[in-house]
């Protein structure tokens, strides 16, 4: 999975990208303690909060978000 996101994101689109994880990875990675079945709610928690932090330093309001715009084609069988 971490050799995709490095062929794609870091190389096909130059999108910097970082983990959070109770393990090292590929990338820079935020290491969190294992927490066992609460560790899963922990990762998602902290990746919000950053997603928040991110929006905030941004200037983006995240209580009024705007439409985002389609990119891609769209998915037909």
């Amino acid at each position: 999975e971490e050799g995709k996101f490095t062929e794609v994101l870091i190389k096909g689109v130059g999108l910097p990208v970082y983990a959070i994880s109770t393990k090292a990875a590929s990338f820079p990675t935020i290491k969190i303690p294992n927490y066992d079945d609460f560790t899963p709610y922990l990762e998602l928690a902290m990746g919000w909060n950053i997603l928040i932090e991110i929006g905030l330093r941004n200037k983006i309001n995240i209580d009024q978000p705007k439409r985002a715009r389609k990119i891609g084609n769209e998915f037909m069988e």
